[in-house]
Protein backbone atom coordinates (compact mmCIF):
# COMPACT_ATOMS: atom_id res chain seq x y z
CA UNK A 1 0.00 0.00 0.00
CA UNK A 2 1.40 3.39 -0.97
CA UNK A 3 1.87 5.68 2.02
CA UNK A 4 3.54 8.48 0.13
CA UNK A 5 2.24 10.76 -2.60
CA UNK A 6 4.66 13.24 -4.19
CA UNK A 7 1.95 14.64 -6.46
CA UNK A 8 -0.15 15.49 -3.43
CA UNK A 9 2.79 17.20 -1.72
CA UNK A 10 3.55 19.14 -4.89
CA UNK A 11 -0.08 20.23 -5.25
CA UNK A 12 -0.23 21.35 -1.61
CA UNK A 13 2.99 23.35 -1.92
CA UNK A 14 1.98 25.01 -5.19
CA UNK A 15 -1.45 25.84 -3.77
CA UNK A 16 0.24 27.47 -0.79
CA UNK A 17 2.69 29.20 -3.13
CA UNK A 18 -0.27 30.88 -4.84
CA UNK A 19 -1.10 32.68 -1.59
CA UNK A 20 2.27 34.47 -1.42
CA UNK A 21 2.26 38.07 -2.65
CA UNK A 22 3.51 38.17 -6.24
CA UNK A 23 5.76 41.19 -5.64
CA UNK A 24 7.80 39.45 -2.90
CA UNK A 25 11.30 38.50 -4.03
CA UNK A 26 11.58 34.83 -5.04
CA UNK A 27 14.24 34.07 -2.43
CA UNK A 28 12.03 35.24 0.42
CA UNK A 29 8.97 33.57 -1.09
CA UNK A 30 10.80 30.23 -1.22
CA UNK A 31 12.01 30.70 2.34
CA UNK A 32 8.44 31.28 3.49
CA UNK A 33 7.08 28.33 1.54
CA UNK A 34 9.81 25.92 2.66
CA UNK A 35 9.91 27.08 6.29
CA UNK A 36 13.56 28.07 6.34
CA UNK A 37 15.63 31.20 6.95
CA UNK A 38 16.28 32.98 3.62
CA UNK A 39 19.98 33.25 4.45
CA UNK A 40 20.40 29.60 5.45
CA UNK A 41 22.12 27.10 3.13
CA UNK A 42 19.14 24.84 3.89
CA UNK A 43 17.10 27.05 1.55
CA UNK A 44 18.96 25.67 -1.46
CA UNK A 45 18.87 22.11 -0.12
CA UNK A 46 15.09 22.26 0.25
CA UNK A 47 14.65 24.06 -3.06
CA UNK A 48 16.49 21.18 -4.70
CA UNK A 49 14.10 18.71 -3.07
CA UNK A 50 11.14 20.78 -4.29
CA UNK A 51 12.54 20.70 -7.83
CA UNK A 52 12.67 16.89 -7.61
CA UNK A 53 8.98 16.59 -6.71
CA UNK A 54 7.55 16.95 -10.25
CA UNK A 55 9.66 14.03 -11.52
CA UNK A 56 8.82 11.97 -8.42
CA UNK A 57 5.14 12.62 -9.13
CA UNK A 58 5.56 11.48 -12.74
CA UNK A 59 7.30 8.28 -11.62
CA UNK A 60 4.46 7.56 -9.16
CA UNK A 61 1.90 8.16 -11.90
CA UNK A 62 3.69 5.72 -14.21
CA UNK A 63 3.13 2.83 -11.80
CA UNK A 64 -0.60 2.35 -12.44
CA UNK A 65 -1.75 5.34 -14.48
CA UNK A 66 0.69 5.66 -17.36
CA UNK A 67 -2.24 6.59 -19.62
CA UNK A 68 -2.38 9.92 -17.74
CA UNK A 69 1.18 10.91 -18.68
CA UNK A 70 0.12 13.01 -21.70
CA UNK A 71 -2.15 15.08 -19.45
CA UNK A 72 0.58 15.31 -16.81
CA UNK A 73 2.92 16.73 -19.44
CA UNK A 74 0.96 20.01 -19.22
CA UNK A 75 1.64 20.75 -15.55
CA UNK A 76 5.15 19.30 -15.78
CA UNK A 77 5.94 21.73 -18.61
CA UNK A 78 4.46 24.70 -16.75
CA UNK A 79 6.46 23.96 -13.63
CA UNK A 80 9.61 23.49 -15.69
CA UNK A 81 9.10 26.86 -17.34
CA UNK A 82 8.51 28.46 -13.96
CA UNK A 83 11.89 27.28 -12.73
CA UNK A 84 13.61 28.34 -15.95
CA UNK A 85 12.15 31.84 -15.93
CA UNK A 86 12.47 32.73 -12.26
CA UNK A 87 15.37 34.57 -10.64
CA UNK A 88 15.81 34.56 -6.87
CA UNK A 89 16.17 38.33 -6.75
CA UNK A 90 13.16 39.03 -8.97
CA UNK A 91 9.49 39.15 -7.90
CA UNK A 92 7.67 35.90 -7.11
CA UNK A 93 5.50 36.51 -10.15
CA UNK A 94 8.42 35.33 -12.31
CA UNK A 95 7.81 31.85 -10.90
CA UNK A 96 4.21 31.61 -9.76
CA UNK A 97 2.86 33.34 -12.85
CA UNK A 98 3.49 30.13 -14.81
CA UNK A 99 1.43 27.98 -12.44
CA UNK A 100 -2.08 28.43 -13.78
CA UNK A 101 -5.38 26.97 -12.64
CA UNK A 102 -5.25 24.15 -15.19
CA UNK A 103 -1.90 23.01 -13.82
CA UNK A 104 -3.22 22.85 -10.28
CA UNK A 105 -6.44 21.12 -11.31
CA UNK A 106 -4.70 18.44 -13.38
CA UNK A 107 -2.13 17.90 -10.66
CA UNK A 108 -4.85 17.47 -8.03
CA UNK A 109 -6.61 14.87 -10.17
CA UNK A 110 -3.38 12.96 -10.62
CA UNK A 111 -2.64 13.15 -6.91
CA UNK A 112 -6.03 11.56 -6.20
CA UNK A 113 -5.39 8.84 -8.78
CA UNK A 114 -2.07 7.99 -7.12
CA UNK A 115 -3.98 7.90 -3.84
CA UNK A 116 -6.30 5.24 -5.22
CA UNK A 117 -9.09 7.72 -5.76
CA UNK A 118 -9.46 8.32 -2.03
CA UNK A 119 -9.82 11.72 -0.42
CA UNK A 120 -6.47 13.42 0.05
CA UNK A 121 -5.61 14.06 3.70
CA UNK A 122 -2.81 15.89 5.43
CA UNK A 123 -1.23 15.22 8.80
CA UNK A 124 -1.82 18.21 11.05
CA UNK A 125 1.45 20.13 11.19
CA UNK A 126 0.81 20.89 14.87
CA UNK A 127 1.29 17.18 15.60
CA UNK A 128 4.57 17.18 13.71
CA UNK A 129 5.85 20.34 15.32
CA UNK A 130 5.06 19.03 18.79
CA UNK A 131 7.04 15.87 18.04
CA UNK A 132 9.87 18.00 16.63
CA UNK A 133 10.04 20.12 19.79
CA UNK A 134 10.00 17.05 22.03
CA UNK A 135 12.76 15.43 19.97
CA UNK A 136 14.82 18.63 20.17
CA UNK A 137 14.50 18.57 23.97
CA UNK A 138 15.52 14.90 23.98
CA UNK A 139 18.50 15.71 21.77
CA UNK A 140 19.63 18.31 24.31
CA UNK A 141 19.27 15.74 27.09
CA UNK A 142 21.39 13.25 25.13
CA UNK A 143 24.11 15.85 24.56
CA UNK A 144 24.18 16.64 28.27
CA UNK A 145 24.10 13.02 29.49
CA UNK A 146 27.65 12.37 30.69
CA UNK A 147 26.79 8.75 31.49
CA UNK A 148 26.42 7.84 27.82
CA UNK A 149 29.44 6.37 26.12
CA UNK A 150 30.77 8.67 23.42
CA UNK A 151 29.99 6.35 20.49
CA UNK A 152 26.44 5.83 21.75
CA UNK A 153 25.94 9.57 22.18
CA UNK A 154 27.27 10.24 18.67
CA UNK A 155 24.95 7.64 17.15
CA UNK A 156 21.92 8.94 19.03
CA UNK A 157 22.67 12.54 18.11
CA UNK A 158 23.13 11.64 14.45
CA UNK A 159 19.93 9.58 14.29
CA UNK A 160 17.82 12.05 16.26
CA UNK A 161 18.96 14.92 14.06
CA UNK A 162 18.03 12.85 11.02
CA UNK A 163 14.52 12.30 12.37
CA UNK A 164 14.14 15.97 13.31
CA UNK A 165 15.25 16.94 9.80
CA UNK A 166 12.72 14.58 8.21
CA UNK A 167 9.95 16.15 10.30
CA UNK A 168 11.06 19.66 9.37
CA UNK A 169 10.98 18.72 5.68
CA UNK A 170 7.70 16.79 5.88
CA UNK A 171 5.98 19.08 3.40
CA UNK A 172 8.69 18.22 0.87
CA UNK A 173 9.64 14.63 1.55
CA UNK A 174 6.45 13.27 3.11
CA UNK A 175 5.68 10.46 5.51
CA UNK A 176 8.05 7.96 3.90
CA UNK A 177 11.08 10.03 4.92
CA UNK A 178 9.80 10.22 8.51
CA UNK A 179 9.31 6.45 8.70
CA UNK A 180 12.70 5.88 7.09
CA UNK A 181 14.28 8.02 9.81
CA UNK A 182 12.38 6.14 12.52
CA UNK A 183 13.74 2.93 11.01
CA UNK A 184 17.27 4.27 11.27
CA UNK A 185 16.77 5.31 14.91
CA UNK A 186 15.64 1.84 15.94
CA UNK A 187 17.45 -0.20 13.31
CA UNK A 188 20.79 0.32 15.02
CA UNK A 189 19.49 -1.63 18.03
CA UNK A 190 19.84 -4.83 15.95
CA UNK A 191 23.63 -4.68 15.72
CA UNK A 192 24.74 -2.34 18.52
CA UNK A 193 24.15 -3.73 22.05
CA UNK A 194 25.28 -0.54 23.79
CA UNK A 195 22.97 1.56 21.64
CA UNK A 196 20.11 -0.87 22.29
CA UNK A 197 20.75 -0.64 26.02
CA UNK A 198 20.55 3.18 25.88
CA UNK A 199 17.16 2.94 24.16
CA UNK A 200 15.77 0.36 26.56
CA UNK A 201 12.23 1.27 27.53
CA UNK A 202 13.29 1.40 31.20
CA UNK A 203 15.81 4.23 30.62
CA UNK A 204 14.72 7.90 30.64
CA UNK A 205 15.99 8.39 27.08
CA UNK A 206 14.40 5.19 25.75
CA UNK A 207 11.09 5.82 27.50
CA UNK A 208 10.85 9.40 26.19
CA UNK A 209 11.86 8.47 22.65
CA UNK A 210 9.41 5.56 22.51
CA UNK A 211 6.60 7.84 23.66
CA UNK A 212 7.39 10.52 21.07
CA UNK A 213 7.83 8.15 18.13
CA UNK A 214 4.82 6.00 19.00
CA UNK A 215 2.57 9.05 19.26
CA UNK A 216 3.88 10.39 15.96
CA UNK A 217 3.45 7.08 14.15
CA UNK A 218 -0.04 6.50 15.54
CA UNK A 219 -1.11 9.98 14.41
CA UNK A 220 0.14 9.14 10.93
CA UNK A 221 -1.71 5.83 11.04
CA UNK A 222 -5.01 7.67 11.36
CA UNK A 223 -4.22 9.88 8.36
CA UNK A 224 -2.62 7.26 6.12
CA UNK A 225 -4.91 4.37 7.02
CA UNK A 226 -2.02 1.92 7.21
CA UNK A 227 -3.21 -0.67 9.71
CA UNK A 228 0.15 -2.32 10.54
CA UNK A 229 1.45 0.95 11.97
CA UNK A 230 -1.15 0.84 14.71
CA UNK A 231 1.02 -1.73 16.53
CA UNK A 232 4.21 0.30 16.26
CA UNK A 233 4.25 1.19 19.95
CA UNK A 234 4.31 -2.48 20.94
CA UNK A 235 6.90 -3.31 18.28
CA UNK A 236 9.19 -0.56 19.53
CA UNK A 237 8.96 -1.88 23.07
CA UNK A 238 9.94 -5.35 21.85
CA UNK A 239 12.91 -3.94 19.96
CA UNK A 240 14.29 -2.10 22.95
CA UNK A 241 13.62 -4.80 25.54
CA UNK A 242 14.75 -7.97 23.81
CA UNK A 243 18.04 -8.84 22.15
CA UNK A 244 17.73 -9.42 18.38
Amino acid sequence: MMIDNPAHRLWLLLTEAKTIQSDVKCKRAWATLLDVDPNSPDLYVRLGKFMQLPQDAIEALKVEHSDELPAAHYWLTQIGQAFEKQHLHEPWQSFIGHIDGHSLNYLKVHAKLINGGKQLKVLELDTLMQAREELADLLTAVLEDAALEIEVRQALVRNLRGLIGAIEEYKLTGSAAVFDSISVVYGQTFFDPKYRSALNADTPIGSKLNSIVSGLANAMTVILGVAPLADLSQNILLLTQSPP
